[in-house]
């Protein structure tokens, strides 16, 4: 994608293993033109919620890219975004910027 289309400079996706309609292992990808980043695998149970997600990991990497964030720091960012978003119901992130730091900073669990 980016040696057809020189204006994009980044590239964000899942990659995900389903087991059940509320149990998935989820990778974050983030691209740009000077290499890749991978989140580790984040192991979602329980899951409340799947509409949305894809949305929430753009608005992540979007943040992260705004804000400042190298590539790695912002796929984490963003991943973790997918992992709250999983845990609430509807299609909005309710989280904020803080919210999601705590979570990926090991709190494995969504505090509300």
């Amino acid at each position: 994608m980016f040696a057809l289309s020189p204006r994009i400079q980044h590239m964000d996706a899942t990659c995900r293993e389903v087991f059940s309609c509320d149990r998935l292992d989820i990778i974050g990808l983030l691209a740009d033109r000077g290499g890749l980043s991978v989140r580790t695998t984040v192991a979602l149970e329980n899951i409340i919620d799947r509409v949305g997600i894809d949305g929430t990991l753009a608005a992540g990497t979007i943040h992260g890219i705004v804000t400042g964030m190298d590539r790695d720091a912002t796929i984490t960012f963003a991943s973790t975004c997918l992992q709250w978003t999983h845990s609430a119901p509807g299609d909005f992130l309710r989280a904020s910027v803080a919210d999601i730091a705590a979570l990926g900073a090991g709190g494995g669990d969504v505090r509300r």
